[in-house]
This record gives C-alpha cells, structure tokens and sequence, in this order.
C-alpha cells in the first residue's frame, strides 16, 4: 500500500533506508513529533521493506490498532484483536507484552514504535529484542528520553539517531498547531503549592472551576484533563458535572464498554465538553479536535510530558491552537516542550531518576510504590495551585529586549505597567503595587496571545 507522504515523513523514510543499506550492524532511531504521522512511516517502511520477515512491535493495543489500519496482509499478535501469527504472514504487529510469550517466526526487521519505552536493562521489551540478535531494530519516538537521558547518548545506547524535525519547523509549515499558556484569573498570592492530601478536594475545587474560567473565557471546546490516580479524576469529573459541564472519565478499571462510550460522547462535536482520565491518553490516542489541556497532576518524566502536550497539537479544521492550563508546574519544572530543561539537582549518592526512602534511605526507582529493600511504602502527594500557571510552553513565546520607557495607571486597586522595548513588543505587568523597572533592564517576557506579552522577568 502506497501513501502519498509529507516532506519530511519521506526524509525520514529515505534515512532509515540509507541507515539500513550502509550501516546494517546499527539501530536506526527516528524522532518526529506527537501528531506528525509515525503511522505513515512505519507503514511506508514495511512497504519497501516487504521482501523481508518483519515485527511491528507497539507499547499498547491502541497503538497497534491505529498501526494496522494503514498496513494491508499482515498478521497480528493480540489477544483483543485475534491471533493470527501464522508463518504465511511476512508482516507481524504485535504488543510487546504479547509477542514475548508467543512462537513467532524470526524477524528480518523490528520496528518499534514508542522506541523510548525500551530500557536499557533486563526489561522484558529488552529480552524480547534480545531474542532475534540479528536483526534490525528500527525505533520511531517523539520523546528520545528515559528519565532525564537521551536514548541515543552514551555507550550502552541502543540506537543510532538518523533522523529529527522540531516541533517548531512543524508548527511553522502548518502540519502541527501552537499551544499557549494563559495566566489564571486572581491574584498571584494565590499561587501557592499543595502540600497536604487532606486539602485535595478543597484545592481540586478551586483549580477546576479555575479551569472552567480559563477555557469558557478562551471559548475552547475538548478539553482533555490529567488526574492524579482514579479517585481523583472521580472528584474531578463530578466538580465538572456539578458546575454543569459536560464531562466524561476514563480509566483503567472501567470495563472497555464504558471506555468507547465515553470517547464516543466526548468525540460529540456540539457544545463544551471535557474528558477526565488516568494515564489512558498519553500515547497512541488520536482526537484532533481536542483544542485545550488541563494538568492537575506531577509529571516527572520529560518524556511523558511531551506526550501529554502533544494530545492537543494535532491539526483540526474547528481549533485554531492548544491552550494548556497547567496546575500543577510541570512547565516550570521541565522548560517549554521544544527547550527542555534536562540538568537538575540530583540526590546524592542516587543515579539518575532515583528517591531515597523515608525509612532506610535506600535508593528505589521514581515509580516505585514500596522500596526495595524495607518495604516502607512512598506517599504519593499531589503539588496543586490554585491558579494556571503562565509559564510559556514553546521557546518562540519567550523574547529577551531592553525597556526603553514604562508608563503605571492605577484602575482597580491594581497597577498596570506598560513596558516599551527596543524590540518594538509592548509587555504589560499588572501587580498590587507599583515595581521600579528603570529604562535600559533588560527583560524577558512571553507572548499572551497575538501581539500581548506578559513580563516574566527582570534580567539585568
């Protein structure tokens, strides 16, 4: 099946192939961003590709749905979806959770799709690859990351990197759409961080109809939120319901049934409407009308972070971009999506994405629930403000200049300052007192919307 393919789609094609014919003891890694069509390329590979044995490897059954439908005779690996694995098939798709149980016919080719899932240790993602020694492995990722490292640095890395195009280049030629930060509506003494569980449902209370604000006043459509764990979203979806929005939830315990419904509800193209989830719409999820995307959860992973932005930048006819409303400053803490922030202040003695435990003080992996060594179990406690924070989440959004005059009315209580720059951008500061910004500091500020920016700080 042949596909007509956008530029840099067929670049990235032509440098797997290249990889393949001129360095076949290597692992070609691809990067291109959420949204930008990794379907297509895969199945552009197993076309030209075809003469071999290959294995079409996803992390989740969503994904090797949306995989399947654009590559024609293959055979999957799956129980959702029937096993047809026979040895006639060339072309297997598979879950890697499925295949490293199953009697297969030794591959030519693997392609892994999500390639940053693949540790670098005895997983079982590594053993099953770790099975077919000879053959190629082909990795596709938007997020090159585990924890804090890129997947293809350092001399245990697994893959070569032979092709990457930026998000920006994307959003630019109009294949992907921008996504923007607004401030919340209150003062910014309000900003304050969530330390204690017992004050979940109060803060949780504030921040959504926070969120409500935010987007009735934005006039976004489908918005897509991130709880913390299931009786979160619960809460959430009920706060929702009660204000009279239209919200649904999905998790991982509900049955597949009421799943489909609510992606069916949710895909409701009349009116507001909001999808509340746990972890069910990271990856391999393609709803490219969501216009708007609600964090009230800790990201910790860069990788998982992009992925939950990426949700809202796809193209779609009814959004014009993506407004996040990030509760819980995962903007701050990892930097926009296309600068991220990758050093950060590591525990001593603890490698790379490691806790210490309360009790032992033995280092565990971010994830884990008890540690390894005393069992004392981790207390996971949600960080949530009261207000979205402003943060910028593109790096076009932020601009460096010098002031050359500040004007400050009083209205409401409030000082507006209006700030001129030698780069001709008008930066406005609304605050309860008036701030001294002599002529010459030079400052950052970040773009609003359209021509308004916001003062984010003093420089020199």
């Amino acid at each position: 099946m042949i596909y007509e393919l956008r530029h840099y789609q067929q670049q990235a094609v032509n440098k797997i192939m290249d990889s393949i014919a001129h360095h076949p003891h290597s692992n070609p890694l691809c990067v291109v961003p959420c949204g930008a069509g990794k379907s297509l390329i895969i199945a552009t590979l197993v076309s030209k590709l075809i003469d071999k044995q290959i294995l079409v490897c996803t992390p989740r059954k969503k994904l090797l749905q949306q995989n399947a439908t654009y590559i024609a005779d293959h055979g999957v690996c799956s129980s959702a979806f029937g096993d047809d694995t026979g040895h006639e098939h060339n072309v297997i798709l598979g879950t890697y959770q499925t295949l490293i149980n199953r009697d297969i016919k030794a591959p030519d080719i693997i392609i892994v799709d999500e390639c940053h899932l693949v540790p670098e240790d005895d997983s079982a993602y590594a053993a099953l690859l770790a099975q077919y020694p000879d053959a190629i492995v082909i990795g596709l990722t938007a997020t090159p990351f585990r924890g804090r490292k890129q997947i293809f640095e350092g001399s245990k890395a697994r893959w070569r990197k032979v092709y990457e195009i930026d998000i920006l280049t994307l959003i630019e030629q109009g294949y992907l759409v921008g996504v923007h930060s607004v401030p919340g509506f209150g003062d910014d003494s309000e900003y304050s961080t969530l330390n204690d569980d017992a004050d979940l449902e109060a803060r949780s209370a504030s921040a959504i109809h926070q969120a409500i604000r935010i987007n009735t006043s934005d006039q976004r459509n489908a918005i897509l939120v991130f709880a913390r764990d299931i009786s979160h979203a619960v809460m959430l979806t009920q706060f929702l319901t009660d204000a009279g929005e239209a919200a649904f939830i999905v998790h991982s315990k509900q049955p597949e049934i009421e799943q489909e419904q609510a992606f069916r509800l949710f895909s409701n193209p009349h009116g507001r409407r909001w999808l509340v989830n746990v972890g069910m719409l990271t990856t391999g999820v393609d709803l490219p009308f969501v216009d708007a995307i609600v964090l009230m959860r800790h990201i910790s992973s860069i990788a998982l972070y992009i992925q939950i932005v990426g949700r809202g930048m796809r193209v779609h006819p009814n959004k014009r971009d993506c407004l996040l409303s990030d509760f819980a400053d995962n903007v701050n803490r990892h930097g926009c999506i296309d600068d991220l922030v990758f050093d950060q202040i590591k525990l001593s003695g603890a490698g790379n994405g490691a806790k210490p435990c309360p009790n032992c003080r033995a280092f565990n992996p971010l994830v884990a629930k008890t540690c390894s060594r005393c069992g004392e179990a981790f207390s996971f406690k949600l960080h949530l403000n009261d207000l979205a924070s402003h943060a910028p989440v593109l790096s076009r959004d932020i601009r460096v200049s010098k002031v050359i005059s500040v004007n400050v009315a009083k209205t409401d209580n409030v000082y507006l300052h209006s700030i001129a720059t030698e780069s001709g951008d008008n930066v406005t500061l609304v605050q309860r007192s008036v701030k001294t910004i002599g002529t010459g500091t030079k400052i950052s500020y970040e773009r609003i919307k359209d021509e308004h920016f916001k003062l984010l700080r003093l420089i020199s």
